[in-house]
């Protein structure tokens, strides 16, 4: 009697569910349209959000009912509001995400890689040279200067050159081969 019970009040949960959803499912045309978007939206329901692209939320979001239901399973639709949260909540984590790796990338490649400098100062005006070649000004680089960069080892390095702002050494030695007075087979 206690199965029968169980079966009865399951059976009954179910019906008031599919009640409820009844007729007020949502239109999938804008969601088709968009390849991938109905499989990305099943992978979402498991919190599998890695190929639900911009285009599958702005169908989502063209949706013009906020009660409606999404048919993704046979005899499970899930509410359009679920997925315009998940939407709206991987704009977020996205932009989040790419902020924080592309700082930690921008301080990896810096940390403790800064070139030695001795060389460069060693020339009369050649730290200045570069500044201003780093804002596309050439005019001032020298051939001693540009000498001093090619010394600098390891070519990996980042040259400091404002507060807070380093740039690739391969970069100088990139403007160096294409200044007029160096020839592109030897720097020198």
């Amino acid at each position: 009697q206690t199965n029968v019970m169980f079966i009865v009040l399951a059976l009954v949960s179910a019906l008031v569910f599919l009640q409820s959803e009844a007729g007020n499912y949502c239109p999938l045309e804008n969601i088709n349209s968009i390849p991938g978007c109905f499989d990305a939206l099943k992978l979402a329901t498991g919190k599998d959000i890695s190929k639900l692209t911009r285009a599958c939320c702005r169908a989502v979001f063209s949706v013009s009912s906020d009660t409606c239901y999404l048919l993704l399973f046979p005899g499970k639709a899930y509410p359009i509001k679920i997925f315009r949260d998940i939407c709206l909540n991987q704009t977020n984590v996205m932009f989040m995400v790419l902020a924080l790796v592309s700082a930690l990338v921008f301080l990896q490649s810096e940390a403790g890689n800064y070139c030695p400098t001795e060389n460069i100062n060693s020339i009369p005006g050649c730290f200045d040279a570069l500044k201003l070649a780093s804002g596309k000004d050439y005019r001032r680089l020298t051939r001693g200067c540009c000498r001093a960069v090619f010394s600098v080892i390891p070519d990996t390095c980042f040259l400091l050159l404002f507060p807070g702002k380093a740039y690739p050494i391969k970069m100088f030695r990139n403007i160096c081969l294409n200044v007029n007075y160096v020839s592109a087979a030897s720097p020198f």
